[in-house]
C-alpha cells in the first residue's frame, strides 16, 4: 500500500491592488499638460475649434477620476483583504489531507 507524499505549501504572492487601490497620484500633472494644450490651442487658433468639446469632455473626466483617485488613497480600508472564496475552499481542503 502506497501512502500518498505530503504536498509542500505553495507560497502565496501578496495580492494585487485591485480598482483604485494602486493609484499613483504622480501620474495625475503629466496627464493633464496633453489636455490642456488640447483645450488651449483651438482658443488660440492653431487647432481647429472642434477640438475644444473634446477637451472639455476629457479635462471633465480628469477632474472626476483625479477626485475618486484621491478618495481612494485617503480612506482606511475597514477590513482587511480577504482570500476569494476558490482560494479558501483549496486552502481547506489542502489542510485537511
Amino acid at each position: 500500500m502506497r501512502t500518498a507524499a505530503k504536498a509542500r505549501p505553495v507560497p502565496r504572492r501578496p495580492p494585487r491592488p485591485s480598482g483604485l487601490a494602486g493609484v499613483r497620484l504622480r501620474w495625475y500633472p503629466l496627464a493633464l499638460l496633453p489636455l490642456l494644450l488640447l483645450i488651449g490651442l483651438p482658443i488660440l487658433g492653431v487647432a481647429p475649434l472642434l477640438l475644444l468639446p473634446l477637451g472639455l469632455f476629457l479635462l471633465f473626466f480628469w477632474i472626476f477620476s483625479l477626485g475618486f483617485a484621491i478618495y481612494a488613497r485617503s480612506r482606511k480600508s475597514p477590513h482587511p483583504p480577504q482570500p476569494r472564496s476558490g482560494e479558501d475552499a483549496q486552502t481547506n481542503s489542502s489542510a485537511r489531507q
